[in-house]
Parts: structure tokens; C-alpha cells; sequence
């Protein structure tokens, strides 16, 4: 499997040969296709569980349902298809940073600011996502979404030019700049073509249209995989397009102060059309526990070291 990476920062975005490589480096997972005569198509042949770090947390919606190329109507439970899929997210810290990954179909921003979806009346631009993180300080947006929307990483700089509408941004570069953020400053940014889930969850934020406060920079990378090609020399798609991945690595610095060891935060990714519904109709979430620091989990084994020898002892007297 090889990579075609792009270096983001929150100015410029260069081509790079180097990326940070998270999700096979740092949580050890290595994506495979393989082909399945059953489906016609390249399906995911791996296991999605992370061996690279026993903190990390994960979640996976793995879509394999059919897709039309050509029409977006669809009779399963997702809409849109395999192009919209979010297959899975990886959030994992070090107490200095916080890593998200996340594998999808969705193509990266550039060089358009997303994804123009031609099955959609005359050819629709769906803007990428912003990321945005939940550590349960503004409370929930709605009845209906129970995500508190406190930070994001402005991945996607599209302009908001007023409710319910956006245009992509000039020049439409990703980002990587950390704001904190209200609830209210989250948006759907393709809500005419949005797709109505159970959560009603939002994509994006402006931070030029809200009071968002900048808080510092992610190193943010967005990379196309290449897992080779087919005996008829077309390049291996995993149910019929491509496969992308998303990683930021996001500093403590930029989070809240008050965040720290056992604290819970919560990410979340999603195209701007909100058409990645999963099985359960709602878009795909990952849940991370802070990491304790190393030195209490020493002492938390040499507690279970004593504890256990306390045990010995009173068994055998």
C-alpha cells in the first residue's frame, strides 16, 4: 500500500513525500483490499483493531452496501454511497498531544474545497468537514444531538455567507488552525443536499463568521492511498472509490487548560452534506479517555502488584 500525501498547515499546503503516518505508525493498523467475487468489487481485508497503542480508542462503520456511480438514489440505509462513506475514526494523546485519524472515500478539499458530486441535479460541490471535538464544556447542541460542538480544527476554509448557505473558500486550501468555539457556530454547510439523520449533526464552522477563538494549530494531513493495481492495470478502489486519510495532531497547548489525565473527549468528521448515516443513521463518532500519566500508571501497577501479594499472603496463612 502506498501513499499520495499533502503537507497541510493552516497558511499553505504543499506536496510532501513525508506525512505523519498515524494510522499505521502510531495505531497500527494497515489497511488491505481484497478482491470479492461475491460483491465485484475491492472490499477492506483487515482487521480494523488498533495494535499500535493500548490506549488508543476507535470506531468503525465500514460500509459495503451497492452504490449507483451515476444516480444518488439509494435503497439502503446509507445515502450517497461509498463516496461519502467515513470507515473509521482513531483518537489516541500522550498528554502532549491529541491524535485523530480518520479513514473515508471522501476526497481531500483541494484543489476545489471538496467533492463535486455530478449525480446531484446539475453538479453539486460538497464541502469537506471541519473536526470538531467534544469535551462536554458547552453542553449539548439539541435535544436530538447530544455532542457539546467546544472546539474544532478548521479544516475545511469555506466561507459562511449566511444561514443555511456557503461558498468554498479563496484559495479553497485546507487548514489546521484550532479555535474554541460555540455550539451556535456550528453549521451545515450543504444543507440543501444535506442528508436528514436522526442526530441532525453539524458539519462546519467560520471562524470569520463567528466569535471563534483562536487557540493555535494542528498539523493536519490528508492522503490518498494506493493500494495498487488491478490485473487490467486500473488502480484498486475499495468498493468502487477511492480512500482517503485524515490525521491531525493537535498540541495540548491548543486545548483546554483544564484538560488532563482520565478527562473524556469525543471527535467527530463529516462531509458537508452529512450523507455518511452508518447503520444506526448517524454519523460516525469516536470516544477517547485522556491518557494517565506514566508515572501513575506505574503506580496503579505497582498498587495491583501489592494488592496481589496481599492476596498471596492471606491465602496461603
Amino acid at each position: 500500500m502506498r501513499r499520495v500525501s499533502w503537507l497541510v498547515t493552516a497558511i499553505l499546503l504543499t506536496v510532501s513525500p513525508s506525512y505523519a503516518d498515524l494510522l499505521g505508525d502510531r495505531f497500527g493498523v494497515e489497511l488491505e483490499v481484497t478482491w470479492s467475487p461475491d460483491d465485484a468489487t475491492y472490499l477492506f481485508s483487515h482487521d480494523w483493531t488498533p495494535t499500535g497503542s493500548p490506549t488508543a480508542n476507535w470506531s468503525v462503520h465500514d460500509y459495503r452496501g451497492e452504490w449507483s456511480a451515476t444516480s444518488i438514489e439509494q435503497n439502503d440505509e446509507i445515502t450517497g454511497g461509498e463516496p461519502y462513506d467515513v470507515e473509521a475514526a482513531y483518537m489516541d494523546d500522550d498528554l502532549e498531544n491529541l491524535y485523530v485519524s480518520i479513514v473515508t472515500s471522501f476526497p481531500s478539499p483541494e484543489p476545489d474545497g471538496g467533492y463535486f458530486d455530478e449525480r446531484l441535479r446539475d453538479g453539486v460541490l460538497v464541502h469537506a468537514g471541519d473536526l470538531a471535538l467534544d469535551f462536554g464544556i458547552n453542553g449539548a447542541i439539541s435535544a436530538s444531538d447530544p455532542f457539546s460542538y467546544d472546539w474544532g480544527v478548521n479544516i475545511n476554509n469555506e466561507e459562511r455567507t449566511g444561514p443555511g448557505s456557503a461558498d468554498i473558500g479563496d484559495p479553497p486550501t485546507l487548514g489546521g488552525d484550532v479555535y474554541k468555539t460555540a455550539n451556535s457556530h456550528w453549521y451545515v454547510s450543504n444543507e440543501a443536499d444535506a442528508a436528514t439523520t436522526s442526530r441532525s449533526e453539524m458539519t462546519n464552522f467560520d471562524p470569520d463568521f463567528s466569535s471563534s477563538e483562536s487557540r493555535g494549530t494542528a498539523e493536519v494531513y490528508y492522503y490518498l492511498l494506493d493500494f495498487g493495481l488491478d490485473p487490467l492495470g486500473d488502480p484498486k478502489l475499495e468498493n468502487g472509490a477511492e480512500t482517503w486519510v485524515l490525521e491531525a495532531t493537535i498540541p495540548f497547548s491548543a486545548l483546554p487548560p483544564t484538560l488532563g489525565p482520565g478527562d473524556r473527549v469525543s471527535a467527530q468528521w463529516v462531509m458537508g452534506c452529512r450523507n455518511d448515516a452508518g447503520a444506526e443513521n448517524n454519523v460516525l463518532r469516536v470516544d477517547h479517555t485522556v491518557t494517565p500519566e506514566p508515572g501513575t500508571l506505574a503506580l496503579c501497577a505497582l498498587g495491583i502488584a501489592a494488592l496481589v501479594g496481599v492476596r498471596r499472603r492471606d491465602t496461603t496463612s
